[in-house]
């Protein structure tokens, strides 16, 4: 008889599953409670009581109820504004890990509420790295109820985790490339809520963890964007600024934007040049002064010298300013040769004051 895997096993006792032909004490009085509620009970040792047939039991009708304490956290690293239909995508992603999507098995799909989810992985021509894509779809709303929302791939291989970032489009599809292959975890966001152009991408928040999905967090972070760049937060010591990092496909240098909302609540502007390299990968390297893991910031397409005038000085300066090393000075170097002549001038300027400075 096959023995069936733990994760398997454990999303029956969640579900409620049949197990030869019988069903347990456990199973049953998870009955009339919602996926979350069942897994996060399972989390917190959270014993529920036993519903009767066919009906919703809540440990307390009031707005502060078990179920909203129970749910609440794990929603949290959503961000921004939770819909329902999020939220029902958030059960979708827990289902995925704990049914065990994987190389191992490919293709899965799960339901809940409104929604399907049907994820499939490609192995391309290096067989440890996929292509995972996701399809989801509102069967009773809006098709594009979930657009411009994250979702994450975390794939553990060395010790450090790496999460690869998509966003999911007008018609409920999400495609994350070049992921290893590890064990996967699922996390999803929402947007910040800030207008910031159709060329911005918002980047999930570097909260630390708070469910067995929101591993996203303390001092040493990363995420990949889908156009491939390596964004990497890492913090010296603490009370000192994070630390920035991006690291480019060599195809994929230029000057590129970023947003953070602070500890003081003022959104604060970069740019960050990178420029080719003869070896090795384009980087930089930024401080992020008054930086929050809890805030929400932002990335978005690289900007051109064409693009800058005067009224980015202030910008510009700040950027200069927050250069953290000397391949990040010698980018921004290199630009005052090829910038318009004004934006030039702010360059040297703001340049040769850093270097009297230091």
């Amino acid at each position: 008889m096959r023995t069936e895997g733990l994760g398997r096993r454990y999303w029956k006792s969640l579900v409620g599953a049949e197990r030869h032909g019988s069903r347990g004490r456990g199973e049953r009085a998870r009955e009339g409670y919602s996926l979350s509620r069942r897994y996060l009970a399972s989390l917190v040792g959270f014993r529920l009581p036993a519903a009767s047939p066919g009906s919703t039991v809540t440990a307390d009708p009031s707005p502060e109820s078990a179920d909203r304490m129970m749910l609440e956290p794990a929603l949290a690293s959503i961000g921004g504004g939770v819909s329902a239909t999020h939220r029902q995508l958030k059960e979708l992603l827990i289902g995925l890990r704990l049914e065990g999507f994987s190389p191992e098995r490919p293709s899965l799909g799960v339901s809940t509420g409104e929604l399907d989810l049907s994820a499939a992985a490609v192995a391309g021509a290096n067989d440890n790295r996929f292509d995972i894509e996701f399809r989801v779809r509102n069967r009773s709303g809006p098709a594009d109820a979930l657009t411009g929302v994250g979702i994450t791939v975390k794939a553990d291989t060395t010790g450090f985790a790496v999460r690869y970032l998509a966003i999911v489009n007008d018609s409920g599809h999400a495609v994350f490339r070049d992921v290893p292959s590890a064990e996967w975890s699922f996390d999803t966001f929402a947007p910040s809520g800030r207008r910031s152009g159709a060329r911005t991408m918002v980047l999930p928040m570097v909260r630390r963890e708070r469910d067995a999905l929101a591993a996203a967090g303390g001092d040493d972070y990363a995420v990949i964007v889908p156009a491939g760049a390596l964004y990497r937060l890492s913090r010296p010591g603490a009370g000192e600024p994070y630390i920035l990092e991006i690291v480019c496909p060599a195809d994929r240098t230029g000057i590129f934007p970023l947003s953070y909302r602070g500890t003081d609540g003022r959104w604060r502007e970069l740019l960050i040049p990178i420029m080719p390299v003869r070896s090795g990968s384009p980087r930089s390297r930024v401080r992020l002064r008054e930086f929050s893991p809890d805030e929400p910031w932002e990335t978005g397409d690289s900007v051109t010298l064409a693009e800058l005038g005067p009224e980015h000085r202030q910008i510009i300066e700040d950027s200069i300013s927050a250069a953290y090393d000397r391949a990040t000075i010698a980018a921004w170097k290199n630009l005052v040769e090829t910038a318009p002549p004004q934006v030039g001038d702010i360059i040297q300027a703001r340049l040769s004051a850093s270097e009297d400075q230091g």
